[in-house]
This record gives C-alpha cells, structure tokens and sequence, in this order.
C-alpha cells in the first residue's frame, strides 16, 4: 500500500548482508578464543555438522535439566553447571561455524 510492488522488490533483491559487531569482548576475547578452537576442527567437518551439534547438545542438557531429578526443593547444582556449561559450549561452536565456513568457503 505504502511502496510500490517495484520498490519492495527492489529492496530485497539488492539487499547484501554485511555482518561485523561493535562488541569489544568478542573482537578481543570471544573471536580469539574460536580462532584457538578451529584449530582443532578438521577442514572437511562441514559448518553445519558443528551448528547441528550444538543443537543436539542444547537439546540433550535441556531434556536432562526437565526430567532428570526432582525440582521440588530447588533445581540442583549440577543442573545449573550443565546448562552453564551448554551454553558456552553452543556459543562457541555457533562462532566457530561461521568461520569453519569461511574457512572452506562452503
């Protein structure tokens, strides 16, 4: 209503992703940190064999945190490492794909 078929078309088929970050602690800590990492990946483990293992691994700690024990008295602490753990693990590995990416050019 507001733009013209045209235009609306226009703006998606010129539209280039550009990605970068302002964060200071990923160009100095997180960015580094999976730098260090890749060196561990070999070339031919495809990108998304890494997204879709941090997925399985969400998954599971999140399946474990609902079922595992009784959360009547409070969740336990080895509940709350698990998921702390988990989610510094997926963060890790969500970064380190994107430059396994690069990095094969796949």
């Amino acid at each position: 209503k507001y733009f013209s078929h045209y235009f609306r078309l226009k703006i998606f088929i010129d539209f280039k992703y550009k990605g970068g970050t302002d964060s200071i602690t990923y160009e100095h800590v997180w960015g580094p940190f999976a730098e260090y990492l890749l060196n561990f990946i070999p070339l031919w483990m495809a990108p998304n064999f890494i997204t879709f293992s941090s997925l399985i691994l969400i998954t599971v700690v999140h399946l474990l945190f609902m079922f595992c024990g009784s959360n009547d008295d409070g969740v336990s602490a080895w509940k709350l490492v698990m998921m702390a753990l988990s989610i510094f693990i997926y963060q890790n590995l969500d970064n380190i794909d994107g430059k396994q990416a690069r990095r094969t050019r796949t």
